[in-house]
């Protein structure tokens, strides 16, 4: 799974403005993201930031486990299933604010 979920992404952003962005979005702190909380307004951040990072960045799951204290990288790839479940069933909740993201993450300067 190498492609983009949106294509036509024109600037890619490192993993701290990626973190910052989302934690504006979901009105929670970067440290927050580094909690071992299981509650939804903790962890479905932390899960729409790891997949912008693997999706954007292409950074494994193994470093990004690493990154976020998960034991295991499985962690890591459930986090990213789930979000791209999200986008594919348009859920209402989520994916109007992933998008959203998304298209902050990869805008495209100029008329296209």
């Amino acid at each position: 799974m190498n492609a983009y979920v949106f294509p036509g992404a024109k600037r890619i952003y490192g993993v701290e403005e990626i973190e910052s962005l989302v934690c504006q979005e979901f009105d929670i702190s970067p440290s927050d993201l580094m909690l071992p909380s299981r509650e939804s307004r903790i962890c479905v951040p932390r899960q729409v930031v790891v997949y912008f990072i693997r999706k954007l960045l292409g950074m494994d799951y193994y470093t990004l486990a690493r990154r976020y204290g998960k034991k295991s990288h499985a962690t890591i790839r459930y986090s990213c299933q789930r979000v791209q479940n999200l986008i594919d069933t348009q859920d209402w909740l989520y994916y109007p604010r992933i998008a959203a993201l998304h298209n902050k993450l990869t805008r495209c300067g100029g008329g296209g």
